[in-house]
């Protein structure tokens, strides 16, 4: 389960998230779509207990696992099977979303 009451995240002068409440029970599912640069990565941090450059204020109760997936990843050339690489995949490419998944009890 995941509760967040009350929640606001402000960078600078600019409210990210400003008393955000949620309940997120086992087997439900949530979407956080939005432009780059709006905040979906800090949320997901803030839950996490993982951002360290937001003013972070409310409760977030996490029972159970969450995972996360960072923006950067690092995929090696030994980790492509000669049919994948075709000798055009590159060394080394970033992933533009995050995956946060829930492991919830």
């Amino acid at each position: 389960m995941l509760e967040i009451s009350n929640l606001t995240i402000k960078i600078k002068d600019r409210y990210i998230i400003k008393d955000l409440s949620l309940v997120l029970n086992k087997n439900n599912k949530l979407a956080i779509i939005g432009e780059e640069g709006n905040g979906k990565s800090t949320l997901l941090k803030c839950i996490l207990g993982i951002c360290d450059y937001a003013d972070v204020s409310g409760n977030i109760n996490v029972k159970g696992k969450i995972g996360y997936l960072k923006q950067s990843l690092t995929l090696f050339r030994s980790q492509v099977t000669p049919k994948q690489d075709n000798g055009k995949f590159p060394t080394h490419f970033s992933c533009p979303w995050n995956v946060c998944s829930t492991c919830l009890p």
